[in-house]
């Protein structure tokens, strides 16, 4: 992506177009002072720690000028070199020398809020493993696909031998995050439209929701920790989080001037600062319930005693080494790790994550009732997906909103009814009728003899009657 100006662009000298037999006028010629390089204003606005020199420097001062349409402009032509080319010179560069540059344009660039920039570099380090002894300009897409089948297996074959560079296999989604940040390298040097068309990145959900905690399994969590001094950070954190919506990120950005606990029977709060987030959406006031107030109060204590005295002091100090804190930076991120694994232990919920209270804080306000624009001011931002997956997460609210639709009737009986009567209808249909019995009559033999004679000469008589008569001859 092309490099934006933190300011306003440079005082553009707009001169007029002139006639067919006049030769162009500049603002050389107009009285304009004279500038021999360009300013370093020009350069640090646009996140470049290098000074442009020769044609490309004369053209971008101001005095140069424009022409009115800016038809066969000097100056549009020497900004579109300007923006178009690697003013580094990375493409030349080993991929760490090249990243170091890099990030260094995007700090000054101020595009990047510091969390993300933590981010970025924890990329950076991973594809350091990778593209270390490559230059930029040799990259192609081969390389890529290589990179990510590596991740994805955690192995690199070499010499022979296999190679395990990073502590673990990667994700889909952090593998293309990962290239992203090269693709944003290779745009800066001019060497990604080679590689865009044959790079296609690994195919990830867009959003995995997980498996919140049901009341008992809340109400367990916090009852099996509570008073473990090896994970009473831990606590405090879940407590704030599962009360506020407040993410382990924020939490780590907020310092003692952005915490205000007042008196009883006033309302206490904390504000969330802008280079503690990750986006536009999460700059916020939370209001303090009294269990989020007791916990914020417990981590505001614990601040002072390790150095934490001043407003701009974080309320999470990192730790420089053993016992020494130092309150002008925040916490790691890895400041939680050990304190949350004795939780884990403690309560037996070794798949809990601090992010995952987020999300159950959410769920209980929409469960409540909480209109939806209000969640988001409270959260910073929901998507409306994952709005509508955690409103009815819960085991009992599904279960509540299924008796809602259940019939008067009880369907299990009809199907128990039904079942007996076809049985019945078959049992029926195979059934044959009975034979009724008869008793035999005593048959009497001599009677029907004589009947049987009377017959016999009455067809006798019958056929000789029934003789044609012969016919007599003359």
């Amino acid at each position: 992506m092309p490099f934006t100006p933190k300011g306003p662009t440079p005082e553009l000298y707009v001169v007029p177009r002139p006639a067919d037999n006049q030769s162009m006028r500049t603002a050389e010629d107009s009285g304009v002072p004279e500038f021999t390089a360009v300013s370093a204003e020009i350069v640090e606005r646009w996140g470049f720690d290098t000074r442009l020199t020769g044609d490309l420097a004369r053209d971008l001062t101001p005095q140069r000028g424009h022409t009115i349409d800016h038809i066969n402009c000097p100056s549009c032509q020497a900004y579109d070199k300007f923006v178009k080319s690697d003013l580094h010179g990375m493409a030349g560069q080993k991929f760490l020398d090249a990243a170091r540059v890099w990030i260094s344009a995007q700090r000054k660039s101020d595009k990047l809020r510091p969390r993300t920039l933590e981010t970025v570099a924890e990329y950076l380090r991973a594809l350091n493993k990778f593209f270390k002894d490559i230059r930029m300009s040799p990259i192609n897409p081969g390389m890529l696909k290589a990179y990510q089948q590596a991740r994805l297996s955690n192995a690199i074959g070499v010499a022979g031998k296999i190679h395990r560079p990073w502590r673990k296999m990667a994700s889909h989604s952090r593998i293309n995050h990962e290239l992203n940040v090269l693709g944003q390298m290779l745009r800066a040097c001019n060497e990604w439209e080679k590689i865009r068309p044959y790079y296609f990145p690994l195919q990830t959900n867009s959003w995995s929701p997980r498996e919140i905690l049901s009341e008992k399994e809340e109400e367990e969590l916090f009852r099996k920790t509570a008073g473990y001094p090896e994970a009473e950070l831990a606590y405090c954190v879940a407590t704030i989080t599962n009360n506020t919506t407040a993410s382990g990120v924020e939490l780590r950005g907020l310092r003692l001037e952005n915490v205000y606990l007042r008196p009883t029977g006033e309302i206490s709060e904390i504000y969330i600062p802008p280079d503690a987030c990750k986006n536009n959406y999460r700059p916020r006031k939370i209001a303090l319930n009294e269990v989020a107030k007791w916990a914020v109060s417990k981590v505001y204590q614990r601040a002072i005693k390790l150095g934490s005295t001043k407003p701009e002091h974080y309320l999470f100090p990192i730790r420089v080494k053993r016992n020494e804190y130092d309150p002008t930076r925040s916490a790691s991120r890895w400041f939680l790790r050990c304190s949350w694994n004795h939780l884990r232990d403690i309560s037996g919920f070794h798949q809990l994550r601090p992010h995952d209270l987020r999300h159950h804080a959410i769920t209980r306000m929409l469960e409540n009732g909480v209109d939806g624009e209000l969640v988001n001011a409270i959260s910073g931002h929901v998507s409306k997906r994952m709005r509508e997956f955690y409103s009815h997460q819960r085991v009992r609210v599904r279960y509540e909103a299924a008796q809602a639709i259940e019939p008067d009737y009880d369907v299990r009986k009809l199907v128990a009814d039904g079942r007996r009567r076809s049985k019945q209808e078959r049992l029926k249909g195979k059934v044959k009728p009975q034979r009724t019995e008869t008793t035999a009559q005593p048959v009497q033999t001599d009677q029907d003899f004589e009947e049987l004679k009377r017959l016999k000469i009455r067809v006798e008589q019958l056929l000789a009657n029934a003789k044609p008569k012969e016919r007599s001859t003359v």
